[in-house]
């Protein structure tokens, strides 16, 4: 079943990010080398360039269905921006506010995509995705309780993807 849930999550989370915000993903395989990348980045977290933010966006939303529980959506403060902007298709700047409201709307996609890969017949409630913006050791401090956790790379930054599952 989990493994079932981890391909499915893998796909959703690869063609929401190519179709939705012309993104282009690595997979990074085991929860080992995800946990080294996350640790990795905490550490470096004080020593990053300027124009790279120390700071993370993550957005979750409960599920609730043939599977329950909770999808968590983790992404690189600067490439929340970016993301934004091609997925509004603006040039210039937006709201830290634009920036949490697509994070809710990109996990409310990823989530309900999965699902609907794994069961067509299947109904599922989903809440109102919650965004907010935390810190690098806050993302790493909630990583390890999940019984999914998916890391993908793109242009050096980390995207991470954990689901808990009610069993």
């Amino acid at each position: 079943m989990l493994e079932s849930i981890r391909k499915a999550a893998v796909s959703a989370t690869l063609n929401i990010f190519e179709t939705m915000y012309f993104t282009f993903l690595e997979t990074m395989d085991g929860n080992g080398t995800l946990m080294e990348a996350v640790a990795e980045q905490e550490k470096q977290s004080d020593r990053l360039p300027e124009v790279q933010s120390p700071w993370v966006v993550k957005s979750e939303i409960h599920f609730i269905g043939q599977y329950s529980g909770l999808l968590r959506l983790c992404l690189p403060y600067d490439l929340s921006r970016t993301l934004t902007l091609n997925f509004m298709g603006y040039e210039d700047e937006v709201s830290e506010s634009q920036i949490l409201d697509m994070a809710g709307e990109m996990t409310n996609m990823i989530c309900g995509n999965l699902f609907s890969s794994l069961d067509k017949t299947s109904v599922y409630l989903l809440s109102s995705p919650v965004s907010q913006k935390i810190s690098l050791p806050e993302r790493s401090k909630r990583i390890d309780s999940s019984e999914i956790n998916l890391g993908f790379l793109t242009e050096g930054q980390l995207v991470t993807i954990d689901i808990q599952l009610n069993l």
